[in-house]
């Protein structure tokens, strides 16, 4: 339709959301992106700094919670993998002061969900390209991803989310 820009999937998101069927504290969209311009780990991204209707009620909610949980968990795992993670400490959100994110930019979503890029990893760094090709880091970061929901959901349901987390994948068969 000509518009089909990096608004395309947030706008089918909306389209495709029944927002009748529960609240805005019920869903979330997440976009995971590897970043580049040099930097290392992960960035969780956030709309708001130029123009307040841009960011979702819960933006920075959920891209703190979410950043958070994956460098954090993914520090945790250092030893594991072919590299260490990068830790960015509580440098884990980005809101650019010149543009806002088109992917998960409200204007588009219309308050029916929160939305968030997960930059994991920098695709121009050699380190973090070799990690992000590896199987057991992508399950790892989706893990983590699945942690931090659990976190991001209690603290905007008012703790009605179950805390209890599905078991770890199988070993040892």
């Amino acid at each position: 339709d000509g518009t089909a820009t990096v608004s395309l999937s947030p706008r089918y998101a909306e389209y495709m959301n029944r927002e009748s069927d529960g609240a805005l504290s019920d869903r979330v969209f997440v976009s995971y992106h590897s970043n580049a311009a040099g930097g290392r780990g992960v960035v969780a991204l956030y709309n708001g700094n130029n123009s307040a209707a841009s960011k979702t009620p819960n933006q920075f909610l959920l891209a703190n919670t979410l950043g958070s949980e994956v460098n954090d968990d993914m520090v945790t795992q250092n030893g594991q993998f072919e590299h260490d993670w990068f830790d960015n400490g509580n440098d884990v959100t980005l809101d650019r002061s010149d543009i806002e994110f088109g992917e998960i930019n409200n204007n588009y979503i219309n308050n029916e969900f929160d939305a968030t890029i997960v930059e994991v990893a920098y695709h121009d760094d050699q380190v973090d390209a070799e990690l992000m090709r590896d199987p057991k880091v992508r399950d790892s970061v989706a893990r983590a991803t699945y942690q931090g929901l659990i976190k991001y959901f209690r603290a905007v349901d008012g703790n009605s989310t179950l805390a209890t987390q599905l078991p770890g994948a199988v070993t040892g068969v």
